[in-house]
């Protein structure tokens, strides 16, 4: 099932590749989205440490709007 975003009043830049991505991982878990009220994506990467640095983990929450995806 295709997820479809509204980025409409949102201050943070979203880039298309991060819609494909979300778009993609939503597609390889085979989810039903008619089913769902909100989704949360985690990003981790394993060797970050506060003491040694490295990416820093990620979360992104969306919301099921009536016909889209709100970002909280």
């Amino acid at each position: 099932m295709t997820i479809i975003f509204n980025r409409d009043g949102i201050n943070l830049p979203v880039s298309q590749a991060l819609l494909i991505l979300l778009s993609q991982e939503v597609e390889r878990t085979n989810l039903d989205l008619s089913r769902c009220t909100q989704l949360t994506f985690n990003f981790r990467n394993p060797g970050y440490s506060a003491e040694q640095g490295g990416v820093h983990p990620v979360e992104i929450r969306l919301v099921c709007g009536l016909d889209d995806w709100l970002w909280i």
